[in-house]
């Protein structure tokens, strides 16, 4: 039982890992001429995804962790004087117009969580806006 469970996941796989690789954002000589993986090259693909994933959760469970330690920190930061409001927009998705995604109780803060927003995709844009006595005070954009 649990050889033919693993071999329907590894179907599942395999058919993801054509799927993608046949969707075009990527030019790939990794495919047959029909678009099927062989499996070597299945196989090569399967151990190599194995064995970075562990890296990119790891990266992925350490920034959840500060991200939601930066939004613990800032509860209530609209409250602070100065405090800092963080916008996005992104020309790729022809959103032109800034919209409010957080507002932090330092800069410091206001860039990490510009940081951990960002699709590094080269359209994303940021500006962190100081608002001191109800007034905004500085701007500062981020490319």
């Amino acid at each position: 039982m649990k050889s033919n469970s693993i071999s329907k996941a590894n179907k599942i796989i395999r058919e993801y890992l054509e799927e993608d690789l046949n969707s075009g954002h990527i030019k790939t000589s990794l495919l047959n001429n029909d678009g099927k993986l062989d499996d070597d090259m299945f196989w090569a693909l399967f151990y190599e995804i194995g064995e970075n994933i562990a890296w990119f959760l790891d990266d992925r469970y350490v920034a959840l962790q500060k991200r939601l330690a930066v939004e613990k920190r800032n509860t209530d930061a609209e409250k602070s004087n100065p405090h800092y409001k963080v916008y996005w927009k992104s020309n790729r998705k022809f959103q032109f117009e800034y919209i409010e995604i957080d507002v932090c109780k330092s800069f410091a803060d206001a860039v990490l969580i510009m940081q951990s927003k960002c699709t590094h995709n080269g359209s994303d844009q940021f500006k962190i806006v100081m608002i001191k006595n109800g007034k905004e005070v500085k701007t500062t954009i981020i490319n």
